[in-house]
């Protein structure tokens, strides 16, 4: 599942955390998180699995299972 959020949308409100996609495919996520950060991805050495874009926002993926589940999505995966 690939989350994103930019610091500088919605301020006021706190952090407009996003579901992007789900993909089966690591490979398919990663691509996902490169469109959406504007095509470069950096890590933010938050000792999880967070990433920058080139256009400021911050993505992650996060690992689901197939099924019912329950995740905090505003919460990236450890490395």
């Amino acid at each position: 599942m690939v989350v994103s959020y930019h610091p500088m949308e919605n301020t006021e409100r706190g952090a407009n955390v996003l579901v992007n996609g789900i993909y089966e495919k690591k490979e398919l996520a990663v691509s996902r998180q490169k469109v959406l950060c504007g095509g470069d991805i950096t890590p933010t050495f938050s000792n999880n699995n967070s990433v920058v874009g080139a256009n400021g926002r911050i993505s992650w993926i996060k690992q689901i299972h197939l099924g019912d589940f329950t995740v905090d999505i505003k919460c990236p995966d450890m490395r």
